[in-house]
Order: C-alpha cells, then sequence, then structure tokens
C-alpha cells in the first residue's frame, strides 16, 4: 500500500515485524536510493548513506527510525559490518527500534490500540495458572484444591497467545485489507 515500507505492511497484517524486518528496512532504503549496500564477503558490508534531508523527511517513520540508528541519515555516512561488537550493537539497536518504531506508528496513526478487557484476561489467566500449582501442591502433600484455578487457566490459555490485547481501528482495518491483500498476492502461486 502507498506510504508504508515493507516492515509496517508485514506488522500491520501480522501485528509482529517478522525475522527478517532488519533486512527488508535495509533493501528498501536501498531502492529508495537513501543508502547503498556494498559487500565485500558474507560476513563483512558496508551501508552507506546517500539520502538528502529531504528524501529521509518524505520516506515513511519507521525506515527513518532504523536509519538513524544505524547511524546513515546523512549523505557520505558508513556503517562497516565487519563482525565488530560496535557494529553489532548498532544493528540490534536498530532491531528494537524497528520493532518500538512499528508499535508506536500504529498507535500513533490510530490503526490499533490496547484492549483492557484483554490485557486484564491475560493477567488473570497467569494468576490463575500459579493458584493452581500452589492449590495442587498443597501444604505438606497433594490436594485437589488447584483444580479450579486450573480449569481456569486451562480455559484462559487462549489469552496468552500473541496479538491478544490489542485490536486494529477501523482504519486498520481497511489498511489491514489492503496489505492482506498484497501479501497474497505475493503467495498465490497463479500471482
Amino acid at each position: 500500500p502507498d506510504g508504508l515500507g515493507p516492515v509496517q505492511t508485514a506488522y500491520i497484517v501480522n501485528e509482529k515485524a517478522g525475522g527478517h524486518a532488519l533486512v527488508a528496512t535495509l533493501l528498501y532504503m536501498a531502492e529508495r536510493g537513501l543508502v547503498r549496500l556494498d559487500t565485500a564477503t558474507a560476513k563483512h558490508w558496508k551501508v552507506t548513506g546517500l539520502g538528502t534531508t529531504e528524501q529521509w523527511a518524505a520516506v515513511d517513520p519507521v525506515t527513518r527510525e532504523v536509519g538513524e540508528a544505524l547511524g546513515v541519515t546523512t549523505a557520505g555516512a558508513t556503517l562497516n559490518v565487519a563482525g565488530s561488537q560496535t557494529a553489532g550493537q548498532k544493528l540490534a539497536d536498530a532491531r528494537e527500534r524497528l520493532e518500538a518504531g512499528c508499535r508506536s506508528w500504529s498507535r500513533t496513526r490510530g490503526l490499533m490500540v490496547n484492549v483492557a478487557a484483554e490485557w486484564a484476561g491475560r493477567l488473570l489467566a497467569a494468576v490463575a495458572l500459579v493458584l493452581a500449582v500452589v492449590g495442587f501442591a498443597g501444604a505438606f502433600t497433594w490436594t485437589m484444591w488447584g483444580l479450579p484455578p486450573a480449569a481456569f487457566a486451562i480455559g484462559g490459555i487462549g489469552l496468552l497467545a500473541g496479538g491478544v490485547g490489542t485490536r486494529r481501528t477501523p482504519s486498520g482495518r481497511r489498511l489491514w485489507s489492503r496489505a492482506a491483500g498484497f501479501e497474497r498476492l505475493l503467495t498465490t502461486p497463479s500471482a
């Protein structure tokens, strides 16, 4: 969809950035002419900033945040990745900022909201699990007092799954529909 980077598209569909989010963002930045990617070996490569301030301002906020984390938002700035601890720390920081940036972007744009009742249900299911263990263990012998909280914990196990606690708003569902349609287009063999 227009105005979205690859990671934002994946995030709005799956509610997570995904394992290849940083690589997809680097390739997206290179495709947009913001950076140049050079490689010497599989373990040694360099990211060079090419974009102007105006180009970086025009790109989505998540991509811009990754560029800032890597320090390549000014023309000529470089990041050498050759297995050093400093480069590894920058990449780890960029990956963390990418996930947080997607979450923040979806909330500030009004695409997703937190649902307090589901978060409360998650908390109650976790507490019920602890009470079940304590109830079954008893003071000195095994007892059946843990059965009611265990039943509640088993019934609420679905509340501990990923994606529970957030919902897409109507505008988020419209964007999700477009992004998921694009994903289906890419994954359908006939396409």
